[in-house]
């Protein structure tokens, strides 16, 4: 890409009607692009997304080793007819991983036609080719003359016969329009569209189209009136301001459809008309409605959309005497609108803002599939993807908005026990973020999407356990996480319990557990956001038959981007997802280890006073070697020495000869979410000696991990996050043995195969609720005995953002 350009876009003339192969080559071989994240961009292919954050040195490992990747895409009959149409390739540059360089790069293209199921290549009707067959020397003068006159007679029979068709229709036409105009018509407010040529103009009564005769159907107001019974009341399915919309049938009825008949009083006029024919005949969507054409003969506005058998969403809300829409049918519903707004902002070639969403234009087919509709105030932006945008996004449709209030109030009571109090949360954090006084806080539709989708998820996960949702679960706080209190333990006499909260803006909640007849210290450490103006309060609420205690409490400040990064997108794993921690999360820190060194103290911390445990007790198998390195560690811009000490980075566990994979294990509670924070650091190796996959809790986290081509340099420590839902295997919180597994990669034919893994930090994420607490500690399997018990000492450690 040049500096002045914003995408690369080619255009290829395509048969409909048939799948297409697309191969695109890459290889990055400039001097200026040699690492990750340098070039970052999306493909998107037929206006259609076909991939996103397309890192070149990434996929293929490395800098000049040449890749391809494959796409099929289906190139559609607009008008059920196969034709040529023009089919775009656009690469436009990924702003979201704020990559170096805004670019793209391709090499190469191969383009190929997959045939049908009738094992067919061929379109019906090729442009005819005159072969003139070459003369042998025998061939006289008159035989070549005999056939010049042949085919002049035939050419001038065919042309007398097309001019006597095409006068009969012409005639047939006009008696047509003459008997269809009438007072209705001629009175009309209505202007009709102006032509796309400068030079020719229209009148009333015309039969030709104003819009390109190749956008959609164009229907004759014969077969509209043929299709609506010459709109009957009794094929109405709906009106308002616009028009009606009358159910209708088309092609001898073999096709049932929504026509929509533009009122002349209605605000909607001429543009929104054009607007909306332009925008959908162009886009083709699972969550977009389907316009099928249109109608302008003799000053009428009628459009033809695909018919959805539920109507509106707002037919199922509001004064309504139909089933009440279950909940979760209605969170399918949110998010494949969602989806479609998504598209419109990413998956175009240039971004589309609908500014009208709301109830009466979210259509429901007969699978209760959430359409958009209705774009004829939508707005045209710059190229897809970019996040410099002149539209104005104000809302032109909506009917208002609610004053602030309980959340409860504006839930629909009769969905009443059907919410689980984590995805209501979820939900309603969602919405509270795009309703946002600064536009750049509000998330884009891609963050809405997954928002919803992982608020689907827990409301599942919920159900799945039995999960009764209860009135007083419904949240009220403007940042929206829940309080609950009430949290109970069983314990026995050997085991005391309590459980602690921590409250500034929100609550917190976790749960404590320790043996009496144990004299090991007990040290918990909680990361939690306190914002300046706010007080930190710790209450420790023992549960019956037992008593809460601490003799220490350590609160550190620590910088605000070394756990908890808002906006930064974390895999998570086993989905084809991303996380986000947000200030509202907390974190409990579960395990925080010295992969194959020694125990470092808080005192061996850089400034954070953390200890770093042993991982022994945690490996699984014996094809381990441990390594130390007595070398300087380069720390850098992305990783300050205040991430980990040089201790946890000169010392690491690699493969043995005899071994496979590197395997730690670890007990978890089931039923929430953790972050686990690789530590790695190569100090000898060059780029492709030594790649691995990783794999947490038997799926797959990341592949072809070569430290030192992601951290840049040998001696440059690095750390990569991943998130992981470790779930419940019968509906109930229980502990849960995972797996952390590196393995050789053998596809990159690294020169070693082998892993390394530095250092490892693993944190328990507060759910929607606040929520760190597990309903049960472990009881004790010894029985109790009568010695006087001892006091412990209790270390909570908090450490707090600024």
């Amino acid at each position: 890409m040049a500096n002045y350009s914003q995408s690369l876009d080619w255009e290829f003339p395509l048969y409909s009607g048939f799948f297409y192969l697309f191969r695109l080559h890459f290889c990055e071989i400039q001097l200026e692009v040699e690492k990750q994240n340098y070039r970052v961009f999306d493909i998107s292919i037929g206006n259609q997304t076909a991939d996103q954050q397309v890192d070149v040195i990434q996929r293929s490992g490395g800098w000049r080793i040449p890749m391809y990747k494959d796409y099929v895409v289906n190139v559609r009959d607009p008008d059920g007819r196969r034709s040529i149409q023009n089919v775009s390739l656009d690469l436009r540059p990924n702003m979201e991983t704020k990559a170096v360089y805004a670019n793209a790069i391709l090499n190469g293209l191969e383009i190929f036609k997959l045939n049908d199921s009738n094992g067919n290549l061929s379109v019906p009707n090729p442009e005819s080719r005159i072969e003139v067959p070459t003369n042998s020397p025998q061939n006289n003068k008159k035989k070549k003359t005999s056939h010049i006159i042949v085919v002049i007679i035939a050419g001038v029979i065919s042309v007398i016969v097309l001019f006597s068709i095409l006068c009969f229709f012409i005639l047939r036409r006009r008696k047509s329009s003459a008997k269809d105009s009438g007072p209705s018509v001629t009175n009309s407010s209505w202007v009709q569209l102006s032509t796309t040529s400068d030079s020719t103009q229209r009148t009333a009564g015309s039969v030709s189209s104003s819009l390109p005769s190749d956008l959609c159907r164009h229907f004759l107001l014969e077969e509209i009136k043929a299709a609506t019974g010459n709109f009957d009341d009794n094929f109405l399915i709906g009106k308002g301001g616009f028009g009606n919309v009358y159910k209708g049938n088309i092609d001898n009825g073999a096709t049932i459809v929504a026509v929509k008949r533009l009122n002349p009083s209605s605000k909607q006029g001429v543009r929104e008309f054009e607007t909306e024919i332009l925008m959908l005949s162009k886009l083709r969507h699972l969550h977009l409605v389907s316009l099928i054409g249109y109608c302008d003969n003799n000053n009428e506005m009628i459009l033809v959309y695909d018919y959805m058998a539920h109507g509106t969403l707002r037919d199922h809300l509001y004064k309504t005497e139909n089933v009440p829409l279950p909940w979760r049918k209605r969170l399918e519903i949110c998010i494949g609108a969602a989806k479609g707004l998504h598209y419109l902002h990413t998956g175009t070639k240039h971004t589309i803002i609908h500014r009208d969403v709301k109830s009466t234009n979210i259509l429901l087919d007969d699978k209760w599939v959430a359409k958009v509709s209705d774009f004829g105030l939508s707005k045209v932006g710059p190229l897809g993807g970019t996040e410099n945008t002149h539209v104005s996004t104000a809302v032109k449709g909506s009917f208002g908005c609610c004053k602030k209030g309980n959340l409860e109030q504006i839930i629909d009571p009769r969905l009443e026990g059907q919410i689980a109090p984590e995805c209501l949360n979820k939900f309603a954090e969602a919405a509270y973020n795009c309703l946002r006084d600064q536009g750049i806080q509000r998330p884009s539709m891609g963050d809405v999407v997954w928002s919803l989708e992982f608020a689907l998820k827990l409301q599942d996960a919920a159900n799945n356990r039995g999960h009764k949702a209860e009135e007083n679960s419904y949240s009220t706080s403007p940042s929206f996480p829940s309080i609950l209190n009430g949290h109970t333990n069983i314990s026995t006499d050997e085991v005391e319990v309590f459980s602690a909260s921590y409250e500034a803006g929100g609550k917190t909640t976790s749960s404590v557990a320790a043996s009496t007849d144990s004299s090991k210290a007990l040290r918990k450490e909680y990361v939690i956001n306190v914002d300046e103006t706010q007080i930190l309060n710790i209450t420790f609420s023992p549960s019956p038959n037992s008593y809460a205690f601490v003799n220490g409490i350590e609160i550190v400040s620590m910088p605000t981007d070394l756990y908890v990064r808002e906006y930064h997108r974390i895999k998570l794993v086993g989905q084809n997802d991303f996380y986000y921690i947000d200030n509202n999360i907390a974190l409990e820190n579960v395990y925080r280890l010295n992969v194959g060194g020694n125990f470092v103290p808080s005192t061996g911390d850089t400034g954070m006073y953390r200890e770093w445990a042993l991982d022994d007790e945690f490996v699984v198998g014996l094809g381990f070697q441990t390594t130390y390195h007595d070398v300087n560690i380069s720390y850098t811009y992305e990783n300050q020495p205040y991430t980990a000490p040089t201790s946890i980075y000169t010392t690491s566990r690699t493969m043995a000869n005899y071994s496979q994979s590197l395997d730690w294990k670890f007990p978890l509670d089931s039923g929430f979410v953790y972050l686990f924070r690789l530590h790695f650091c190569e100090t000898h190796l060059e780029v492709n000696e030594r790649v691995f996959d990783i794999f947490i809790a038997n799926q797959t986290a990341d592949q072809q991990v070569d430290v030192i081509q992601r951290s840049g340099s040998s001696r440059v420590p690095m750390y990569k996050d991943y998130v992981v839902y470790v779930r419940d295997p019968d509906g109930r919180r229980s502990i849960q043995n995972v797996l952390l597994d590196l393995r050789p990669n053998m596809e990159t034919k690294a020169v070693y195969a082998n892993a390394i893994l530095n250092g490892l930090e693993i944190f328990k994420l507060s759910d929607s609720n606040g929520n760190l607490a597990v309903p049960c500690p472990g009881p004790i399997k010894s029985p109790p005995n009568n010695k006087k018990k001892r006091l412990l000492w209790h270390i909570i450690v908090v450490i707090l953002k600024k």
